[in-house]
């Protein structure tokens, strides 16, 4: 779904804000069209709201679930976007506005839900996109590398 998908977006807050953001990071190295749904704070249901069916939509939630990012799916979902729910339990709210569901424990002795089994699915999740089509893969980290040199974003 995500290799196909005209334009893809990807929500979760708090904590999972940050997971929103690798993931944005890791599948912008291969295709330039996903975004950290309401990054710049235009709002949830104008971004929501230019996408189409068959757009993409990542949701990232755990017990407890936050609220914003349910009602986010349900509206994708309703919209015809495609939800792709990461979550850590069948029971998730997340689960019923969702086509595909991704499955991630987070029980920890954290003080707060553990996070970084969730950063292992989310490398799965890049590099699966990425081997999909491997040609296109090459050619896009072949311009980004291109792109570091040119603007001098590593020293060596």
């Amino acid at each position: 779904l995500i290799a196909n998908a005209r334009r893809v977006t990807i929500y979760g807050i708090r904590q999972f804000h940050s997971l929103a953001a690798f993931l944005t990071y890791g599948l912008r190295l291969i295709r330039s069209d996903v975004t950290i749904l309401d990054a710049n704070g235009l709002g949830v249901a104008e971004e929501i709201g230019g996408m189409d069916a068959g757009d993409v939509c990542i949701v990232a939630s755990v017990a407890p679930y936050s609220s914003q990012v349910v009602f986010a799916a349900q509206v994708a979902h309703e919209r015809g976007l495609d939800v792709i729910s990461i979550t850590d339990l069948a029971s998730s709210p997340l689960i019923s506005n969702a086509k595909v569901a991704i499955f991630a424990p987070h029980q920890s002795s954290f003080i707060s839900n553990s996070i970084t089994s969730f950063f292992a699915v989310a490398e799965c999740v890049i590099n699966a996109v990425a081997a999909s089509n491997s040609e296109q893969t090459e050619q896009a980290l072949i311009v980004r590398q291109d792109l570091i040199k040119r603007l001098n974003v590593e020293d060596r």
